[in-house]
């Protein structure tokens, strides 16, 4: 093994011990008595026995190199340890600081923050978002499970795994870890097995949050001892102070000796990439043909990201560990300093392929910031500060490259680019290129596997003297052949083959989520054609709100560790990119066993569907819902929505362009947490409220009791009157009867009109009742009372009712 394979491998399983060690009364016994050769060679051996089971556990993966067991059963520098040599000092070194540095979030939670946990072993792993700007939410745990889209919601209010339950599943999980025969087997199984289990617990010692997954502990401190190794290899004076630091305790906090070693040197680099004008590039499309292409634009940038990283990371020779984030448009890698000018040479490469196959109309911005080791206890500042480098260079598209078109710089004058640009806009639709994201549209659509196969040199060149032909000459020119299959393909040596949207991948490469759950008619106005009533599409875009401050500002300021960044970041990509594929599937959102909603994309923090209007209405609640229950019930973590009703045949640039414009309105309004719906802005609450009023309608049209359009003015009627009768600030009771008399007969079985009306509208639009006036609570109304629910519902109920020939 050479040696940075070794320095991975070693963080990659330096912890994997305490995985063991929660198994108590169950293989603990075992492993107890396997690890007796390294704790009599410890005077200190009841201190971080997880060292010695993760160090046993090494010696069963045969294939591992023995140098990785020595390391790592000395990473926590035991006094007296005299196992093995001391060849491996810097080595131990590494993986020590390493582990620090990625730890930084193990401060002790304030009284009353924790459920009491008697048995640190016990202790589940916390929900990420159960702590976000709300130290008074009572937490919820997930228990002990491996990764999969049915166990994405935590459950588990009383902060502890059942014994005996938790034995079984790391007994089975160690079983399968150790029959593995290749080491790339290793990060995908540990993100299965080790993504619902905390990295530390809280203790009758220490009262850790256990809200750190131990999968994020162990990339995060591979990427860092990856990057810490590299920078040692450049920098001899570095290495030094590597090799010879100790830790140091000062004001009761644990410090890296000496000081200058976390201020003086920057070893580390964050480097974003973020994608540029995707909602034009995957809207710009004629209107007859869009289902058979939006999606394939999606996905396209889905697999572009993929393949740009791999790209990086096998120029850069970094590890996979270090992406610590790829989802939604954009990807985060850590990279150690030395490499930033080689990072700069990649990144005018791939913009310079990109402008040939778009001519700017999609550009990949990229943002570099520089890290101490200091960063490391606020990374979420850094991560926030990278964003803003990007945003900034989003300014200066291309402006990395020398690319030239006849000779002539792109950038020569600002209306050459302009020219050159519109040059090529003109009969886009026309070229092979943009025809082949309806090929993809077509297979991804059933697709089971996806797989990144390397291609020869003179396919890395294809684009050397001409422009593309298909999209997949644009991965042929980053060194990549990507192909989709809905069975299972042959191996192939030089290719990597993951299982979409499952973690049971078997003797494959790992697995990948992507929204690809596509109706089998992908045609827009078949679609439309079978909604309820009115033949009309739904178009749903939502996206979490002010996601930058809830990174940036979420979590207190010595909570912001890389790896929780990372446990958050990649909870949130979980939802979008995979849990969306298991609404979708829902039997409420299909007909016949056939699907109903077409996922333009979904992915990073928002998504956006199109279908049948009456399905996109009822998926935005189910969503809504669904977004709620996973992130803790936290009322600070919310998401906003737009849901537009059109003609199957209205572009979809437009369509695009309206949706985004009204996601904007609901945004506006402070507290956010909003959906507009058909242009006006509704609290969620509200706009269930549109839903239960629109479902008791079209039950009082099917009791066939009412003349149902009678029934529609009558409502409408009283509306009227209840925006004339809320005017003032005193309503007399009086008034309210009158009211409830004009629509007393619309009913259906035991449920009325006026009781809705009681309920839904008149409870929240008055405070209370004094003697025999109604009284308006003048500081909520806005809050409390919309009466555009009414006729918002009655909308809806006529359009599902409505008979077509």
């Amino acid at each position: 093994m050479k040696n940075q394979e070794i320095i991975y491998l070693t963080a990659l399983l330096h912890d994997i011990g305490k995985f063991i060690e929660r198994a108590k009364h169950g293989i603990i016994p075992i492993y107890f008595d396997k690890t007796k050769k390294y704790r009599n060679c410890d005077k200190n051996s009841n201190y971080a026995m997880h060292k010695f089971y993760s160090a046993f556990f090494i010696s069963e993966l045969t294939f591992l190199d023995n140098k990785i067991e020595e390391i790592v059963v000395k990473h926590h520098l035991a006094k007296n340890l005299i196992f093995g040599n001391e060849s491996f000092h810097l080595e131990k070194q590494i993986i020590r600081l390493s582990d620090g540095l990625s730890s930084k979030e193990r401060i002790e939670a304030e009284e009353d923050e924790l459920i009491n946990i008697k048995a640190y072993y016990k202790s589940a792993f916390m929900s990420i978002f159960s702590k976000i700007k709300n130290k008074n939410l009572k937490p919820i745990y997930y228990n002990a499970n491996e990764l999969d889209l049915k166990t994405i919601f935590p459950d588990n209010i009383k902060g502890e795994n059942e014994q005996t339950k938790l034995n079984a599943y790391i007994k089975n999980a160690i079983q399968k870890l150790i029959t593995i025969s290749n080491s790339k087997y290793l990060y995908p199984l540990f993100e299965k097995y080790l993504s619902y289990f905390p990295a530390q617990t809280p203790s009758v010692k220490h009262k850790y949050f256990p809200d750190v997954s131990l999968f994020d502990h162990l990339k995060t401190t591979a990427a860092i001892a990856v990057c810490l190794f590299k920078e040692c290899q450049k920098n001899n004076e570095f290495q030094k102070k590597v090799a010879n630091y100790k830790y140091a305790k000062r004001n009761n906090e644990y410090v890296i000796c000496p000081k200058d070693l976390t201020d003086k040197y920057k070893p580390f680099i964050l480097l974003q990439g973020d994608f540029s004008g995707i909602q034009k590039f995957i809207f710009d499309v004629e209107s007859k043909n869009a289902a058979q292409s939006l999606k394939g634009r999606s996905v396209y940038l889905q697999i572009l990201s993929e393949v740009i990283t791999k790209y990086l990371i096998e120029k850069l020779e970094l590890e996979q560990a270090n992406i610590i984030y790829n989802g939604g448009g954009n990807f985060y890698i850590l990279i150690p300093q030395c490499l930033e000018e080689k990072a700069k040479k990649c990144q005018k490469v791939i913009s310079e392929i990109m402008f040939k196959a778009h001519k700017g109309d999609l550009y990949l911005a990229f943002g570099y910031t520089e890290l101490c080791m200091n960063d490391f206890g606020n990374f979420a500042k850094k991560w926030y500060e990278t964003r803003r480098v990007v945003t900034q260079n989003k300014i200066n598209k291309f402006k990395e490259t020398d690319y030239k078109i006849d000779g002539k710089s792109i950038f020569e004058t600002f209306d050459d680019f302009e020219n050159i640009a519109e040059e090529f806009n003109k009969n886009k639709y026309e070229t092979e290129f943009y025809k082949s994201f309806a090929e993809l549209t077509s297979n991804i659509k059933k697709a089971n596997y996806v797989e990144y196969l390397k291609v020869s040199e003179n396919k890395c060149n294809i684009l050397s003297h001409r422009l593309p032909n298909s999209y997949t000459e644009i991965f042929n020119a980053l060194g990549y052949e990507v192909k989709f299959y809905e069975n299972e393909p042959e191996k192939n040596k030089k290719s990597i083959v993951y299982k979409l949207n499952c973690t049971d991948f078997g003797s494959l490469d790992g697995f990948r989520f992507m929204v690809n759950k596509l109706p089998d008619e992908q045609d827009f106005t078949k679609i439309a054609n079978k909604s309820k009533g009115d033949n009309k599409l739904g178009l749903l875009k939502m996206d979490v709100d002010n996601l930058g401050l809830i990174f940036r500002d979420g979590l207190s300021e010595d909570d912001r560790s890389i790896s929780r960044v990372a446990t958050l970041s990649r909870n949130i990509h979980l939802f979008f990119e995979a849990y969306i594929n298991t609404i979708l599937d829902n039997t409420g959102f299909t007909k016949n066993g056939k699907r109903l909603i077409y996922p333009i994309y979904s992915g990073g923090d928002d998504l956006m569907l199109i279908g049948a209007y009456d399905k996109i209405i009822e998926i935005a609640k189910h969503i809504k819902n669904d977004f709620k229950k996973f992130t803790a019930n936290n009322p600070k973590i919310t998401i906003s929505a737009a849901l537009i009703i059109i003609d199957d045949k209205f572009p979809m640039q437009e369509a695009a362009r309206l949706v985004e414009a009204d996601l904007k309105k609901a945004k506006t309004i402070s507290e956010k947490n909003r959906i507009t719906f058909m242009g006006e802005v509704f609290t969620w609450e509200e706009f269930e409220s549109i839903i239960t009023i629109k479902k008791f309608l079209i039950e009082v049209e099917q009791a066939g009791d009412n003349k149902f359009i009678n029934v529609l003015q009558k409502v409408r009627a009283s509306t009227r009157g209840l925006e004339k009768i809320t005017k003032n600030d005193k309503l007399i009771i009086k008034s309210v009867y009158k009211l409830m008399y004009y629509i007393r007969d619309v009913k259906t079985g035991k449920e009325s009109l006026a009781n809705l009306y009681k309920d839904i509208i008149l409870d929240r639009f008055f405070g209370k009742i004094e003697g025999t006036e109604y009284f308006r609570n003048k500081k909520n109304i806005s809050q409390n009372a919309n009466l555009k629910i009414i006729p918002m519902a009655c909308r809806i109920a006529e359009m599902e009712t409505r008979k077509l020939n």
